[in-house]
């Protein structure tokens, strides 16, 4: 039997510690006359085939959500620069969560102001319930927002289940998906091979443990289908490192890789 490659690969989210580094979450609320931000850091669960961040904010640092009709965005920067969750507190003990993006252009939607009772588009004033439903006879937008699961412990957090932060299978029958494969006796060549069900500007990145970015060798928008992209690692030091394929909205895709010098 023949001596494996210098690359090994081992998909999928054996190590729970790693993901939830990587789905690192900021809490953005404007209180006049300053701005607070809180970073939080989710718990993995695992839902059929997919995975979700349960990202929980205390109340007691995130003084906007103390209040009903306080409103604050979560950016997720690591699912991709662009993605974002507006989370409103709807009276007491309700609070709503929903994807902070526009589906006319996407541009941001606001939290909620002051003398305001909607969500609005900071592009071209779009209006959505707290909800995301769409109100009609503002502004472009066609469709409602995503919403997303919360739940509140009646005292000082609130959590917010972002669903399919990575979807578990990499089988190459489903819709979207990535997998790594060696090219040969070539030290460190593998090819990437993924697919997607509609045009999508993609990013795939590699990472080290501690969530920097040391290598990204796709950025750009691709049409629908079956894609392959070689890539050459020998530029990187030895050790294990996170192999990561996102879309505008979610992370298509993630696994391990090992470099070996």
């Amino acid at each position: 039997m023949r001596e494996p490659l210098n690359v090994s690969t081992e998909k999928g989210i054996s190590r729970r510690s790693f993901l939830e580094r990587m789905f690192t979450a900021t809490v953005v609320g404007i209180t006049a006359p300053s701005i607070l931000s809180a970073t939080i850091i989710p718990k993995i669960a695992l839902r059929e085939n997919s995975l979700s961040g349960l990202y929980t904010i205390d109340l007691n640092a995130v003084v906007a959500l103390q209040n009903v009709l306080g409103s604050v965005r979560l950016s997720i920067r690591e699912i991709d620069s662009r993605f974002r969750i507006v989370v409103t507190r709807v009276s007491e003990d309700q609070f709503e969560a929903v994807y902070g993006r526009c589906p006319h252009q996407d541009f941001l939607i606001r939290p909620r102001e002051s003398t305001n009772d909607y969500l609005i588009c900071s592009g071209h004033d779009s209006r959505f319930q707290f909800n995301g439903t769409l109100i009609p006879g503002f502004g472009p937008a066609e469709a409602s927002l995503k919403r997303y699961t919360t739940s509140y412990d009646g005292d000082a957090t609130v959590t917010v289940e972002i669903d399919e932060l990575a979807s578990v299978s990499t089988s190459e029958s489903s819709s979207s998906y990535i997998t790594l494969h060696s090219t040969g006796p070539l030290d460190n060549q593998v090819v990437f091979k993924f697919g997607i069900s509609r045009p999508e500007h993609l990013v795939l990145s590699l990472l080290s443990l501690d969530g920097k970015e040391v290598l990204r060798p796709l950025d750009g928008l691709l049409e629908a289908g079956s894609h392959h992209l070689p890539c050459d690692l020998s530029s990187l030091e030895s050790g294990l490192y996170l192999y990561r394929l996102t879309s505008s909205t979610a992370i298509i895709g993630t696994g391990k890789v090992v470099v070996t010098k």
